[in-house]
């Protein structure tokens, strides 16, 4: 892989961060006024959504280094181990892990609206509310992003359709 092709791979991912923190941002406004009855200002969403973001990012790392995703942890690089279970090992890992990164996700964004969203009186959001206002984001993410993968399936499949010459 040459620099050009490694900097554009970097600026698209670079774009495409910034792009999910600005969406975020407007779901966690949206998902505020649902449960809330008001509507947060941007840059107080956006600073949430960053936070939770970030540190749902570190657990994750940590997660993952502590499953030991490098390959050795699990048993794959040993060659007398059945390759099946090496690979089902991993895949549990992977499974366990993402659902450990995504149960961390849902607290740290509830931790981050209770401390970081404030109503317009100056309290914050209560715990419980600030649970319900993740549960709500998180669940509004997830259905997004299936949307976004299916209709990308659907371009890039129709695209590669007309290259091979299909009907």
């Amino acid at each position: 892989m040459d620099s050009s092709m490694l900097g554009g791979v970097l600026a698209v991912m670079l774009g495409s961060l910034l792009v999910t923190l600005l969406v975020g941002g407007l779901i966690l406004k949206f998902s505020v006024r649902l449960v809330e009855g008001f509507s947060p200002s941007y840059g107080r969403a956006l600073l949430a959504v960053l936070a939770a973001s970030v540190a749902s990012f570190a657990v994750s790392a940590a997660l993952s280094m502590a499953l030991g995703f490098g390959g050795g942890a699990l048993g794959a690089d040993d060659p007398s181990a059945d390759p099946a279970a090496a690979m089902a090992a991993i895949g549990a890992a992977s499974a366990l892990s993402s659902l450990v990164s995504v149960l961390a996700t849902f607290v740290l964004m509830a931790l981050a609206v209770h401390l970081l969203i404030k109503h317009p009186d100056g309290r914050s959001v209560g715990a419980g509310r600030a649970t319900l206002v993740s549960l709500l984001y998180l669940v509004i993410c997830i259905v997004l992003a299936i949307v976004v993968g299916i209709v990308l399936a659907m371009v890039f499949g129709a695209a590669l359709m007309g290259l091979v010459g299909g009907s």
